[in-house]
């Protein structure tokens, strides 16, 4: 929710939410290395852009 507010963005439908959370699922358990916080945070910013 943080991430989405900084974009000052509503939240997101039920749909949206399940799609981008099995994508950082994706992420994270392809590469145990990665920075989640930042992930995370380029994740939404690509789907608030419309990037994904």
């Amino acid at each position: 929710i943080k991430s989405f507010q900084q974009y000052q963005c509503s939240p997101i439908s039920k749909e949206d939410q399940e799609m981008l959370v099995k994508h950082i699922q994706t992420v994270t358990h392809s590469n145990i290395e990665i920075d989640l916080y930042e992930e995370i945070e380029d994740i939404v910013y690509d789907y608030v852009t419309g990037k994904q």
